[in-house]
């Protein structure tokens, strides 16, 4: 009885290290000032497969972000894309525009920033939440991640 304890304990163990992971990744938290220089993303999200033991580490299976794109008058431009097997979605891909004229809180499926400072080289914003988009791709990560290993 001990050794087959012994051995399942061995087993769950060696199945723990070899497995790989889903994680999430975001480039930016609420509440914080940034700075995004043209053609930076004002927000980026990865999911991905983590595995310690791989020669790469972090596999990134989706990435959705949107893009300082430049202003116009006092219109800042952005592009949204996303990106799967790191691949661009050119489908998901386009340009959207909000008018500082109007207000200084632009938004994108729940996530929102205030624009504090934007030039043709920089927008300075403040971010102001993520009211749960995030959340729904925390909990696509772990389903993205397990389609991934099992086509790959």
């Amino acid at each position: 009885m001990k050794s087959l304890t012994a051995f399942l304990a061995m087993l769950l163990t060696s199945l723990l290290i070899c497995c790989s992971y889903p994680y999430v990744d975001k480039n930016y938290k609420v509440g914080e000032t940034k700075s995004v220089y043209l053609g930076d993303p004002i927000f980026s999200i990865t999911i991905g497969d983590l595995n310690p033991d791989a020669a790469v580490e972090k596999t990134p299976i989706f990435t959705t972000e949107l893009v300082y794109s430049g202003v116009e008058d006092s219109t800042i431009i952005c592009t949204y894309r996303e990106y799967y097997r790191n691949r661009l979605r050119e489908a998901y891909s386009r340009d959207y525009r909000y008018d500082l004229s109007r207000s200084k809180a632009c938004g994108y499926r729940g996530l929102r920033f205030i624009a504090l400072e934007a030039n043709n080289e920089l927008l300075r914003v403040s971010i102001d939440r993520d009211m749960g988009w995030v959340r729904g791709w925390e909990k696509r990560a772990d389903s993205l991640a397990r389609e991934y290993r099992m086509n790959n």
